[in-house]
């Protein structure tokens, strides 16, 4: 994918850009992540995101992330962070741009994806879904030859 981490904006006067954080209990026997820390450390990055906030935990408090939107894609509710995808299954928060996710998105919807918002986010979870990381350096901006969509062989320059 071709994402850059220069999406800012002047907001207020400052220069903004999303902010992100996530908890991760990794050892079998770590104690559940705490809710209040995950919320306390992404309010504590209002000033990156002052356009909404968000946060997601899993079902067994392991993992948690927060997000702190600078809204600059798709402004609608269904743009907003952390994003899950329609089965549940994953869940992405996000910081950059993805510059050619429009062409990204409609070669998914000619393979059968529906989409819920107009955001590049949910263009990586779709991408995500269906090729997960195998083919993710197929996507770089540094690539030499245009990147195109593995399955219906579109450009997406």
């Amino acid at each position: 994918m071709s994402m850059s981490c220069c999406c800012f904006k002047i907001h207020a006067g400052s220069l903004c850009m999303c902010g992100v954080n996530g908890i991760f209990a990794y050892h079998y026997a770590a104690n559940p992540i705490d809710a209040d820390e995950l919320l306390r450390t992404r309010d504590h990055m209002i000033a990156r995101g002052p356009d909404a906030e968000g946060c997601w935990t899993s079902d067994d408090l392991r993992v948690g992330f927060g997000h702190r939107r600078l809204s600059i894609i798709d402004l609608s509710a269904a743009g907003l962070q952390p994003m899950t995808s329609a089965d549940g299954r994953y869940v992405v928060t996000f910081n950059g741009e993805i510059y050619n996710y429009r062409q990204l998105r409609q070669c998914l919807q000619d393979r059968g994806c529906v989409f819920r918002s107009q955001s590049d986010t949910e263009v990586l979870l779709h991408l995500f879904a269906l090729e997960g990381t195998a083919n993710a350096c197929g996507w770089r901006r540094e690539s030499p030859a245009p990147r195109r969509c593995r399955k219906c062989r579109r450009s997406s320059d």
